[in-house]
């Protein structure tokens, strides 16, 4: 969570919805889907936090001089002492 406006970063993950023949990906015993005749969850994607940063209101007092993760150039100096030691 970013701690100037409290939002989450975090991965997120897409799922198909798919017919009866396609859900085997996700139901591996006989029938191998989950409903007949009914579509169904298939194959879900995961999206890492990296690629949907979400947007950071710079107006907000806490935010000013921070970027998308809400880190300041102090904060990445620390970061690469602590790497160092």
């Amino acid at each position: 969570m970013r701690a100037c406006d409290h939002k989450l970063i975090q991965d997120m993950a897409i799922t198909e919805f798919v017919p009866p023949e396609g859900q085997k990906v996700a139901h591996n015993i006989p029938p191998y889907h989950w409903f007949d005749g009914a579509s169904n969850v298939g194959l879900v994607a995961v999206i890492p936090a990296v690629k949907i940063l979400l947007w950071m209101d710079q107006k907000l007092d806490r935010c000013k001089g921070k970027d998308g993760w809400a880190c300041s150039a102090k904060d990445y100096l620390y970061m690469v002492i602590a790497l160092i030691i």
